[in-house]
C-alpha cells in the first residue's frame, strides 16, 4: 500500500481509527488473500467497519480512483486507461 493509497482512503473520507483498523485488517489476511492487491480487500473490510456513511465512502472512494485515471488519460493521451493504470 503506498502513500497515495492511503491518501485516498483519507480524502474519501475515512477517519484516522477506521483507517487503523484497516491496516490492522490487511495485516491480518490469509496467505490466499495476500496475492490480491491490497485495495480488492477494501470491500470486504468496509462491509464489516464500523463507519457511519459507509455508501458515501464508497462513492467518494470510487469518484476519485475515476478522477485519477482521467488524469493519466490527459496526460499520456496515446495510450489507453489500462496500460497507464496497471
Amino acid at each position: 500500500m503506498t502513500n497515495f493509497d492511503l491518501y485516498r482512503l483519507k480524502k474519501a473520507g475515512m477517519s484516522n481509527l477506521v483507517l487503523n483498523q484497516f491496516l490492522d485488517f490487511i495485516s491480518n489476511v490469509t496467505a490466499d488473500d495476500r496475492q490480491h492487491p491490497v485495495l480488492l480487500l477494501l470491500p470486504k473490510f468496509i462491509r464489516q467497519a464500523t463507519m457511519k456513511h459507509k455508501g458515501l465512502f464508497w462513492e467518494r472512494f470510487k469518484q476519485l480512483d475515476i478522477k485519477g485515471k482521467l488524469q493519466v488519460q490527459v496526460s499520456h493521451p496515446d495510450k489507453p486507461v489500462s496500460a497507464c493504470c496497471n
